[in-house]
Parts: structure tokens; C-alpha cells; sequence
């Protein structure tokens, strides 16, 4: 299997995006990449990420983007971003909100845009909306609830999640409970 067909095998779960640790892990030189960037199979999206030119533009790229942009394993979308994109609340952060494990640290330029947190999150608080690796909706209120997010808006992300069936009915009454405590 050539190289592109590989890569592209991978791309097609995440919105068109490679990594250089993804070529890595497939046995391609990294020197691959650029030599496909330079044919014009590949676009440079951020420091070791690429996106086939080929591959069409969802709404929302730029959430893996983020993800991948940090190069670390674990990375999710977490809190107020979470949040939006389950559409749980009226909540529109000013930047993408991702969660790495403790201990990952990222230099990378282009940051600009994400709002980064640290946390080693269990299996069960973790998630895939569309996707792209995500914390549960009862995580991302868990986060919100600590980084002082406005109650109104916790509300409406609980009534949501029992609503739809995201959170469970024990889940509801502790964060009801918890909510009419905060505002006590």
C-alpha cells in the first residue's frame, strides 16, 4: 500500500487530518509528508499536522485540528467547548477549550486560539462527539462547575443532558442539588 493510500486510511476518520506521529506509527518517513505537501496532495494545517486538499471541509474542522495540534495522546475537547458542541446551553466560548493528561506539555506555535487544561481523565468521562475525541457532557459540567462558569448556564447543560438521556437521573439531582448550593 503506497504511502498517501495509507495516511489517507487514517485521515478519513478525522476530518482529513494526518499527523507526523501518525506516519510515524505507519512506518513513513516524515520526509513523506513534505514531499506530499509539495505535490499538492497535503496542506501543512500546523506544526506536524496536514490535511488532504482532497478531502471536503466540515464545520467542524477546526475542532480536530485542535486536537491533533497538540501532538499529545489523550487530548480531548473539554469544558465550555464540550458544552457548545453538544449544544447543551446558550454558552459561546472565545476559545477552543481542550483537555491533555497531567504531566503533557505542549511548545507548539498557533496556540493562540485554545484555552488548554490538564486533567487524567477515566474512561468513563471520556467520549467521541463527531468524531473527535470529547469529555462526557457530565465531565464538561464538572469542569464548567469548577472553572466558574454561570450557574444559568450549568442549568440548562443538566436539563439538557437529562432531556436527551446523556445524564443519568442520579447525575441530574446531584448536579440540581449542587447548583441550589452554589447559588445558596
Amino acid at each position: 500500500m503506497s504511502a498517501q493510500k495509507a495516511l489517507w486510511e487514517v485521515a478519513v476518520d478525522r476530518c482529513g487530518y494526518v499527523t507526523t506521529n501518525d506516519a510515524r506509527m505507519l512506518g513513513i518517513a516524515p520526509v513523506t509528508l513534505r514531499q506530499l505537501v509539495q505535490r499538492g496532495q497535503l496542506e501543512s494545517a500546523a506544526h506536524g499536522v496536514y490535511r488532504f486538499s482532497k478531502f471536503p471541509v466540515t464545520e467542524y474542522d477546526h475542532f480536530m485540528l485542535a486536537v491533533l495540534w497538540t501532538g499529545k495522546v489523550g487530548t480531548r475537547l473539554s469544558g465550555e467547548t464540550a458544552l457548545a458542541t453538544y449544544e447543551a446551553c446558550d454558552i459561546n466560548p472565545t476559545k477552543i477549550h481542550l483537555c491533555l493528561p497531567t504531566g503533557a506539555r505542549t511548545r507548539r506555535r498557533g496556540g493562540e486560539g485554545y484555552e488548554l487544561h490538564y486533567e487524567n481523565l477515566q474512561d468513563h468521562e471520556t467520549a467521541w462527539w463527531q468524531n473527535i475525541p470529547t469529555v462526557t457532557l457530565n465531565t464538561a459540567i464538572r469542569q464548567c462547575f469548577e472553572s466558574k462558569t454561570p450557574t444559568y448556564l450549568l442549568r440548562q447543560a443538566v436539563e439538557f443532558g437529562a432531556r436527551c438521556g446523556q445524564l443519568l437521573p442520579s447525575e441530574v439531582a446531584a448536579w440540581n442539588e449542587r447548583l441550589e448550593a452554589r447559588n445558596g
